[in-house]
């Protein structure tokens, strides 16, 4: 996502809109300092996302802004078309916004026109996590630490509550 774009175009800056799926933008920004882009903003509404992004050394900018900056890589972790759109407008001429959400309903609109006249690569869809391990393993080797970012750990029976929980990153265990 955010790494392999840094990989392609290092000393970017990046802006990280966050929100669902909540570690992933988390994530991403971390990725972002951790690759040394030349700035990494991750914008959300919750403050507890906002504290963690700080945590991997972003900068935290609440929800909702008007971003008058623009970006060179900007990841979409919002799931809101709106915020979407708004991460659009952020991206500079010949920019690259990856979006790593799942937009609900048959059409999200987008303002292509100004995506065409900038110039902007726009990309989603599930990563290919086995490709990518490799350097992410590497990442950690040298600096960056997922486990800023605390993982509740739920057995498989308590699923449904844990799902519930408010926490930023749930994960459930089976034997």
């Amino acid at each position: 996502m955010c790494g392999s774009v840094l990989q392609e175009r290092p000393g970017c800056s990046v802006l990280v809109v966050g929100g669902w799926p909540s570690r992933i933008g988390i994530y991403a920004a971390g990725v972002a300092v951790a690759m040394g882009a030349a700035r990494v903003d991750y914008a959300d509404t919750d403050e507890v996302r906002l504290a963690l992004a700080r945590r991997f050394g972003a900068t935290a900018l609440r929800q909702p802004i008007e971003l008058n900056q623009q970006y060179g890589i900007v990841v979409d972790a919002a799931g809101d078309a709106d915020v979407l759109r708004q991460a659009i407008r952020a991206t500079e001429p010949e920019g690259i916004i990856t979006s790593c959400t799942i937009h609900r309903g048959d059409a999200t609109p987008l303002p292509l026109q100004e995506m065409y006249w900038k110039g902007i690569t726009f990309r989603t869809g599930r990563p290919n996590v086995r490709s990518q391990m490799e350097p992410v393993l590497e990442l950690c080797a040298h600096g960056f630490d997922p486990s800023l970012l605390e993982t509740i750990v739920a057995p498989f029976e308590a699923a449904p509550d844990a799902f519930l929980d408010q926490a930023v990153s749930v994960a459930i265990s089976r034997p």
